[in-house]
C-alpha cells in the first residue's frame, strides 16, 4: 500500500513538473512573439507604414517615456495579487515583502535607476531601427551573449566553462553570416536616413 502511494506521488510530481516546464516553454515563446510584434509595430510606426497617409512619426524620446509610463496601468493587478496571492495588506506587502532584504528606498531608487536605463536603451533601439531592419536588429541582439558572459565572469566571477566558449564561438559565426548579406544588400539598394527631432 505504502510503495502503491509513493509511485502515485512519484508519478503526480513528474507530470506536476511536465506541466510547469511546458507552462514555462509557452511563457518564453509568448515573450519571443510580444517581443518581435513590439519591434515591428515601432519601426511600423517611426518609418511611417502603419501610419496615416504614412507619415513618419519621428519622436522615439516620445513613445519611450509614453510607452515605460504606461505600464503604470499594470500597477491595478499589484492589489489582488497581494490580497488573494500572498494574503496580505498592499501596504505590507509594499514595504516588506516587496523590498526584501535591501530595503524600501534601496529598492526603489534600484528599480528607478533600470528604469531610466531601459528607458535610454529602448530610445538608442528606436532610433537604430530607422536605418536597420527589425530582422538585422534581432541578429545583432544576439551579440549580448559574450558580454553577459563577459561580465559575469568579470563581475560575478563565474567560472568559464569551455562549452560555454564554444558556443559563444558558434553563435558569434552564425550572427556574422546573418549581416553579412543584409549590410551588402543595404548599401546598394537604400540611402541613409536623416533622423528628426528626438522629443
Amino acid at each position: 500500500m505504502i510503495k502503491q502511494q509513493n509511485k502515485q506521488w512519484r508519478n503526480n510530481d513528474s507530470h506536476s513538473s511536465i506541466r510547469r516546464m511546458v507552462l514555462q516553454i509557452l511563457c518564453i515563446f509568448f515573450y519571443l512573439i510580444s517581443w518581435v510584434a513590439n519591434s515591428e509595430l515601432l519601426q511600423g510606426i517611426t518609418n511611417g507604414s502603419l501610419c496615416p497617409d504614412h507619415v513618419p512619426y519621428d519622436k522615439p524620446a516620445f513613445l519611450s517615456y509614453f510607452s515605460y509610463n504606461y505600464m503604470m496601468i499594470s500597477f491595478v493587478f499589484v492589489y489582488p495579487y497581494a490580497k488573494f496571492r500572498r494574503r496580505c495588506s498592499l501596504p505590507y506587502y509594499l514595504t516588506v515583502i516587496w523590498p526584501g532584504r535591501i530595503g524600501f528606498r534601496k529598492a526603489v531608487l534600484a528599480c528607478a535607476f533600470i528604469s531610466y536605463l531601459l528607458l535610454a536603451l529602448n530610445i538608442l533601439y528606436i532610433v537604430g531601427l530607422h536605418r536597420i531592419s527589425v530582422g538585422m536588429s534581432n541578429a545583432i541582439f544576439q551579440l549580448q551573449t559574450p558580454f553577459t558572459m563577459g561580465l559575469s565572469v568579470l563581475l560575478l566571477n563565474d567560472k568559464l566553462v569551455a562549452s560555454e566558449g564554444l558556443g559563444v564561438i558558434v553563435s558569434l559565426i552564425g550572427v556574422c553570416f546573418i549581416l553579412m548579406p543584409l549590410f551588402s544588400k543595404e548599401s546598394e539598394t537604400e540611402e541613409p536616413s536623416n533622423v528628426g527631432d528626438w522629443s
